[in-house]
């Protein structure tokens, strides 16, 4: 079992989706209060962070491969493909 900055550091990807997206709401980016589209609404933000949360537990819960370990895999592979 990891500790918590092991675990913090496992999953930072996951983790700096969650932080990003509370700073975009934090600054008042959504939809409602921009008009732009693509800050979306806040309905779809709140989504987004949901999904982002309980995909992040899973993975903890069940100690599934973070995205960046899945990306050094796919690397690692592509580079032994190469040889």
């Amino acid at each position: 079992m990891e500790n918590s900055n092991g675990t913090i550091q496992r999953y930072s990807r996951e983790i700096s989706k969650i932080t990003n997206k509370l700073k975009e709401l934090k600054n008042d980016k959504i939809y409602e209060l921009t008009n732009n589209r693509s800050d979306g609404s806040l309905y779809t933000n709140a989504m987004q962070l949901e999904e982002y949360l309980n995909d992040l537990l899973i993975k903890i819960e069940t100690d599934a491969p973070s995205i960046n370990e899945q990306l050094r895999e796919a690397m690692n592979k592509l580079h032994n493909s190469n040889d």
